[in-house]
């Protein structure tokens, strides 16, 4: 929905600063404005894996650490998402 939102709602879509007071099915009938909103999901997708990539070895100790404590929060959650690296 919030790929669909981006398109029609929020002015970051194709045609611009624009709102388009269209029914999400109606909007995604039309074969282009479909393809579009299926490769901006795909496109953060793509990121998503490659973030996930790049940061395997903490997401796997974290993984193990949250097992034990069975509960990630706080100080600790912060702790932890500092050491992710988003982009590289």
């Amino acid at each position: 929905m919030l790929a669909l939102q981006i398109d029609t709602n929020l002015g970051l879509g194709a045609k611009g600063p624009l709102w388009r007071g269209t029914e999400p099915i109606l909007y995604l009938s039309v074969p282009a404005n479909a393809a579009r909103i299926r490769q901006r999901l795909d496109d953060a997708e793509d990121k998503a894996v490659a973030i996930l990539a790049r940061n395997r070895p903490l997401l796997d100790a974290r993984g193990t650490a949250l097992l034990e404590a069975g509960l990630l929060e706080g100080d600790e959650l912060g702790e932890w998402l500092e050491k992710v690296a988003p982009e590289g």
